[in-house]
């Protein structure tokens, strides 16, 4: 009863149902028609995968947070960034290079600009006006007589004294400064400001214009030095501060309220700051677009090489353990195709493509080989034509395959209660999908693919059959011959004796010596006793309706009983005077002989 029962196990329905419904040919074409379109589906799909992650997926839902992200991302897409310059640049002497690096930003249409066009200034354009406003004080004192050739009065205004001592500065540190000059130079020419007292202008900015440097926000480092002015000292001397080794200029950016707009905004940016790398201006730029988004101008190309260098190193090492190029080129393309497929869903599901689902996709190859590297195995290592071999295949490893992916459902359903969208959506749907789909190529799609253009097994009968003949037994080792030795043995004769058995005839005494003779009898008994039975039973309700069924007749059993007969013939002699002795050194020499002859036979192996 219970093994009627049984057979209705999965084991039971692959062997008896699905395997053979699987050789049959309308199954084939359909099973091949169907993986073709599932597969067309999903390389259509991958053109629907966006890039990004939306910030209100990481937040729980009817949360203050969510709420605000929410909004953010609808109505307010504004960020702030910065273009950093950095050391090994010559800030006096390449001003020009630094304003067209500034221009070259107003091409980016995210960019917050001025009604003109024009690009709010940055702390080199401040610097120049603060630079122009002393030369025009230090103009109009020259003009009303405040100012002489190498001095000023006390009638002079206090931006025209700070701008004659900064005209005084030489920026060299021997000789710091020179009064001479302050008629000859001027503080900005033809927009570019006197490269000499560069960094002496700057240490006056920092100390002075306190408004107009913060608002710059450069962010000099190391930090300028800062000169405070005081009109009522005489003194010509300014500090100079250190070269610049880091700068940066703000841009603000707006209506950026999808994924798309700002990688196309971070790619232009990038542009720039490679162009002008090229220049001789090293630079970068630096914000949360580049922090957060900038991820995404390579994440497909290197998501690819990933893949294609998983998918190589699977194919070299099935090909390498397995030794089978065909077997090998197969896994790889199911792998592929999985992969294919998991990427169109997630694109027709509308789960977009960042580092995690990234990350799910690589690891989805390692994945998929739970159900197709046992089926393939399988099929190889067993006998018969291709149709046999994948049923036998099956029959081996449906089973445990479909317990192995519902083991991986079960470790990862446990997540379907997080109250973040971001684990539901980009972990549990992309790992149940992945599952699923494993367990369909290996488990339907593999196998037709392999009876119909699956390698040949490891083991071929020589008639092509379904049986390997069985092997023909090894021959007897050939006895090993040993060395035949003349040993002389002593023979004693032998003597009358008086010795008697009770139990035992004596022999005549007319022979020198007793002899006994035993012949105990064993009879051998041959006894064979059929036993056959057959009984009549009936299953109950819940295998299925009544009916009764005959137990098929065990074998005949036979009992055996054997009986031998043997003859014993024991002589009894009378031993010699002496004779123990002899006897005694007899045995010794036997002993030595053999001992001799063991010797002899292991040296000769």
């Amino acid at each position: 009863m219970q093994h009627e029962c049984f057979n209705f196990s999965l084991a039971n329905i692959v062997k008896n149902h699905y395997g053979p419904f699987l050789q049959k040919t309308p199954t084939k074409v359909f099973t091949i028609v169907v993986f073709l379109i599932i597969t067309l589906i999903g390389i259509y799909g991958i053109t629907l995968v966006e890039d990004g992650l939306e910030l209100t997926d990481i937040v729980p839902h009817g949360t203050a947070e969510y709420n605000f992200l929410e909004a953010k991302s609808k109505y307010f897409g504004f960020y702030n960034f910065f273009a950093v310059t950095k050391n090994n640049f010559d800030y006096a002497h390449n001003q020009q290079l630094l304003y067209s690096y500034h221009k070259a930003f107003q091409q980016v249409n995210h960019i917050i600009k001025r009604e003109d066009g024009s690009l709010p200034t940055f702390w080199l354009q401040l610097f120049r006006e603060w630079l122009h406003d002393l030369q025009k004080s230090f103009d109009d004192d020259v003009a009303n007589k405040c100012i002489g050739p190498r001095k000023w009065y006390q009638n002079a205004s206090q931006n025209g004294i700070l701008a004659f001592r900064l005209l005084a500065q030489t920026g060299n540190v021997d000789d710091p400064f020179d009064v001479n000059q302050v008629h000859k130079v001027r503080l900005v020419k033809d927009g570019i400001i006197n490269p000499s007292g560069f960094y002496n202008y700057l240490s006056a900015w920092r100390g002075t214009d306190v408004l107009g440097y913060d608002s710059a926000m450069g962010d000099f480092y190391p930090p300028l030095k800062s000169f405070v002015h005081d009109y009522r000292d005489r003194s010509l001397e300014v500090f100079k501060s250190h070269q610049i080794q880091y700068a940066q200029l703000p841009f603000y950016l707006t209506n950026l309220s999808n994924t798309s707009d700002m990688i196309e905004t971070v790619r232009h940016i990038r542009s720039i700051c490679k162009e002008f790398e090229g220049k001789g201006l090293p630079n970068y730029p630096r914000g949360v677009p580049f922090t957060y988004w900038e991820q995404y101008l390579h994440l497909r190309m290197y998501l690819s090489l990933s893949i294609l260098c998983i998918l190589i190193m699977t194919f070299l090492v099935i090909a390498i353990i397995l030794v089978n190029l065909w077997i090998a080129v197969i896994v790889m393309a199911i792998l592929l195709c999985l992969v294919l497929q998991l990427l169109g869903f997630m694109g027709i599901a509308g789960i977009k493509l960042s580092a995690v689902p990234a990350v799910t996709l690589v690891i989805a190859v390692g994945i998929g080989m739970e159900f197709i590297a046992h089926v393939c195995i399988g099929f190889i290592t067993s006998v018969g034509s291709r149709d046999r071999r994948m049923l036998l295949a099956l029959e081996h490893t449906f089973v445990p395959v479909v317990h192995g992916g519902i083991s991986t459902l079960l470790g990862i359903i446990m997540l379907i209660g997080a109250e973040f969208d971001f684990i539901i959506k980009y972990i549990f749907n992309v790992l149940s999908v992945l599952v699923l789909l494993g367990l369909l190529n290996g488990l339907w799609f593999l196998p037709v693919l392999l009876s119909v253009i699956g390698p040949p097994g490891e083991i071929v009968p020589k008639d092509n059959g379904d049986m390997i003949e069985p092997p023909t037994p090894e021959p007897s080792p050939r006895p090993r011959e040993r060395p035949i030795k003349s040993v002389s043995r002593h023979i004693y004769p032998r003597m009358p004796s008086d010795i008697s058995l009770s139990t035992i005839t004596e022999e005549p005494t007319q022979y020198s010596s007793h002899e006994i003779i035993v012949q105990p009898e064993v009879v051998v008994e041959t006894t064979t006793i059929p036993i056959t039975t057959s009984s009549t039973q009936t299953k109950k309700d819940f295998c299925d309706n009544n009916f009764s069924y005959e137990t098929p007749q065990a074998p005949t059993k036979h009992i055996t009983r054997v009986k031998a007969t043997a003859t014993v013939k024991v002589e009894v002699h009378t031993p010699l005077p002496g004779a123990v002795e002899q006897e005694h050194s007899y045995k010794s020499k036997r002993r030595k002989l053999k001992e001799q002859d063991s010797s002899d036979s292991d040296g000769s192996k």
